[in-house]
């Protein structure tokens, strides 16, 4: 356990710290020793889990918005138990819920409907503050349309 790290950047280096857990940034064994970590998450939802490295979403599914909402809870709840029983952070502020829509038609979206470990979910829509959110890159709406992510393509292509 004697191990001790540091940061530099550039000719700039941290003092030394020691470490008493974790894996250090950049080691090779990292993504192989997170994907056995995290290996059990699955066994915790009912939900479809997408993950890329330590980015998690998680894909619940219903027609009727109230019976989803109620599921998106008990799903998050269960995650958020094995955050808790494995030592892993979940950073509430970045934990958002979007629903995605049929464009042809009206849904009640009420945001005090979904919470984690006691705290409501900001979601994500057009009637919300924050429109979109990216996925590997992609930006995806609440209906799943192209409008912003072909948008964010071509102030880029212009911009290069």
């Amino acid at each position: 356990m004697n191990r001790k790290q540091y940061v530099q950047i550039g000719k700039t280096k941290s003092d030394i710290e020691f470490m008493n857990c974790g894996v250090p940034q950049g080691s090779i064994l990292g993504p192989l020793l997170y994907l056995i970590y995290v290996n059990d998450i699955s066994k915790y939802t009912n939900a479809h889990i997408l993950s890329f490295a330590d980015d998690t979403s998680l894909v619940v599914s219903h027609t009727d918005i109230s019976i989803l909402y109620q599921r998106a809870n008990v799903e998050m709840n269960n995650l958020f138990e094995w955050f808790c029983e494995n030592g892993v952070s979940l950073n509430k502020n970045k934990t958002k819920c979007m629903v995605f829509k049929d464009v042809t038609k009206n849904v009640d979206f009420n945001i005090s409907k979904t919470s984690v470990g006691g705290t409501h979910l900001e979601q994500i829509g057009s009637q919300f503050q924050e429109k979109t959110r990216t996925l590997l890159g992609v930006f995806l709406d609440e209906t799943l349309s192209w409008k912003y992510h072909l948008t964010y393509v071509k102030n880029k292509i212009f911009r290069d």
